[in-house]
């Protein structure tokens, strides 16, 4: 057998065009009872991160990576939309889009690769929660997601705040039951922030959810990472970021938590600043801007990670 790191066999186990029927296995059903909350989605109607919404949203709306519309249902079940609510759900998966064209038939669903997608239409409101972290080129991705957005958008992925954006399977992967792998992109928060700031969104939160568990260095396991990644020096962790467009000219940018805001302001700047030296020019001109109520205010400079190694 050959060796799970030839090129050949990365080859061989991943196959772009059986990408719906590898996210179609027998266990993908979970997904239509998966758990959502407030802070998964955009900014609906102008709301707070935290804050639950008890009204229609104001607007069309995006998911990329529905699955089994477990997003939808939850918002659906808040009384959130309704059967005239304009919602489009997306997926590559077959399986997934079948049910819900069958079970949620009032809303609008599409089988689709998005990394070769055109858009023909803009949304109010654009979200995903760990589907472009399966996807390659996920900075494209996700700025071919901010260009479609109108008003708010959402993502969480696996992060890194040191070190560019890993999307290798060389490198990192996922393997999936009949041997098929994908991939397991480690996304550089400041970077996702860079696209957003350049794609005109001047409101940004981050929930940073903390460090990543240990991934093993075994090839033919569920999740594989090179042993030449140092997960602690590249603080791999796991993100999530609500991104808006505010009429005002000044870029906010907040480290939230259910905590004092006095708290959320320390754990920002300690974010900051164990962040990649790359980082630094911005990251004290932010620093110098915090405010008392935890707020920053300035603008991030485009970060240079040319020549710079992965380890």
């Amino acid at each position: 057998m050959k060796n799970i790191n030839s090129d050949n066999l990365i080859n061989e186990s991943y196959n772009r065009s059986k990408l719906a029927d590898t996210w179609s296995e027998e266990n993908y059903n979970k997904y239509e009872f998966s758990n959502w909350n407030f802070h998964d989605y955009p900014l609906f109607n102008g709301r707070q991160t935290f804050d639950n919404l008890n009204q229609k949203i104001d607007g069309s709306i995006l998911e990329i990576g529905s699955a089994m519309g477990g997003a939808y249902r939850y918002l659906y079940h808040n009384k959130t939309l309704d059967k005239n609510s304009d919602y489009t759900g997306m997926d590559i998966s077959k399986k997934g889009i079948d049910f819900c064209k069958k079970k949620y038939q009032e809303a609008n669903w599409i089988q689709s690769d998005l990394t070769k997608h055109t858009f023909t239409k803009k949304y109010d409101y654009v979200f995903e929660r760990i589907a472009v972290h399966h996807m390659e080129s996920p900075l494209k991705v996700f700025s071919k997601l901010l260009e479609v957005t109108n008003k708010s958008f959402s993502c969480q992925f696996v992060s890194c705040l040191k070190g560019k954006t890993i999307s290798d399977l060389k490198i990192a992967r996922y393997r999936h039951e009949a041997g098929q792998l994908v991939f397991f992109n480690i996304i550089n928060l400041f970077e996702v922030i860079e696209i957003a700031i350049e794609k005109g969104f001047n409101k940004i939160n981050i929930i940073y959810h903390g460090a990543h568990e240990k991934v093993g260095h075994n090839p033919v396991t569920h999740q594989y990472l090179s042993p030449d990644i140092n997960i602690k020096k590249r603080m791999f962790g796991r993100c999530t970021l609500n991104i808006s467009k505010l009429n005002q000219d000044k870029i906010e940018i907040a480290l939230l938590n259910k905590r004092s805001k006095n708290d959320s302001t320390l754990k920002l700047k300690k974010l900051l600043f164990m962040a990649d030296n790359s980082h630094r020019n911005y990251i004290n001109y932010i620093i110098n801007r915090i405010t008392s109520r935890g707020d920053l205010g300035g603008i991030l400079f485009t970060t240079n990670l040319k020549g710079e190694k992965y380890a």
